[in-house]
């Protein structure tokens, strides 16, 4: 069975994903003018309990979605990473056996 993994795509990945993480805040940030025009028409909800349960709860899920983004980025990157080592790790022992063995014909 022949596996192939080209590290530095799946490295590039993960890094898209970590880059990905801080997009959590701009989708909290698109959600702040409407919330703002519907606290405009309603003030209990912007200054009441309702409003401020619903702020923590976008903050939490935001912090959260970033923070996952960012852990499994670094996962994919350090996968690579770690394939990476591996595959070196595998030629430098092959590469100390096959120089045991003398090279070129023997009778």
């Amino acid at each position: 069975m022949t596996v192939h993994m080209d590290v530095e795509a799946v490295r590039t990945g993960g890094i898209g994903l970590r880059g990905l993480a801080p997009n959590g805040q701009a989708a909290s940030r698109r959600v702040e003018r409407p919330a703002s025009t519907a606290a405009d028409r309603n003030r209990g909800f912007a200054t009441g309990e309702a409003g401020r349960r619903w702020q923590a709860a976008l903050a939490a899920v935001t912090a959260g979605l970033e923070h996952r983004l960012t852990w499994q980025g670094d996962q994919v990157v350090g996968s690579a990473d770690d394939v990476e080592a591996v595959d070196q790790e595998a030629r430098t022992r092959f590469g100390g056996i096959q120089s045991r063995f003398a090279t070129g014909p023997t009778r």
